[in-house]
């Protein structure tokens, strides 16, 4: 499960799921998008804090899905400057 949806089930925002593992609403927007992947003191206690739902593979998937996204992004921009 993806860390933005176990949040949206149990209602929680990003600074208070942040306070629960320690690390602020930024780091876990950055978490949630794929713009960083978390230290490994700090996916232990995201899997901790969900009980398992969330775990590094899940992390993982984000990155590369972020790493995908802008790889297509820089693609298209290349493909607009050959015209």
């Amino acid at each position: 499960m993806q860390l933005k949806d176990y949040r949206a089930l149990r209602n929680l925002t990003r600074a208070a799921f942040g306070k629960l593992v320690g690390i602020t609403g930024i780091q876990v927007w950055r978490i949630e998008t794929g713009r960083c992947f978390p230290r490994a003191a700090t996916a232990r206690a995201i899997t901790a804090a969900t009980a398992g739902a969330v775990t590094a593979a899940d992390h993982s998937a984000a990155v590369e899905a972020n790493y995908k996204a802008v790889a297509e992004k820089q693609a298209a921009k290349a493909g607009q400057g050959a015209e």
